[in-house]
């Protein structure tokens, strides 16, 4: 069992969180092995990836194609 922080980790929700969707999962994942590896910065990698695919979805809005 993982050990209590002081501090809140986004990595505490998403190990309860069932994920469905791909872009989801891919998130949930980066951040769980984050925190196996290191043990921190997991709010990070999901900001980032989330600022990641605004940035995308912002990309696709004006025609852009990523295939």
């Amino acid at each position: 069992m993982r050990q209590q922080s002081s501090q809140f980790e986004i990595v505490c929700v998403i190990l309860e969180l069932e994920v469905q969707h791909p872009a989801a999962k891919l998130i949930a994942n980066a951040s769980k092995m984050q925190d196996d590896e290191l043990g921190d910065a997991t709010n990070l990698v999901t900001v980032f990836a989330g600022s990641v695919l605004l940035a995308c979805k912002d990309l696709l809005l004006m025609g852009f194609s990523f295939i």
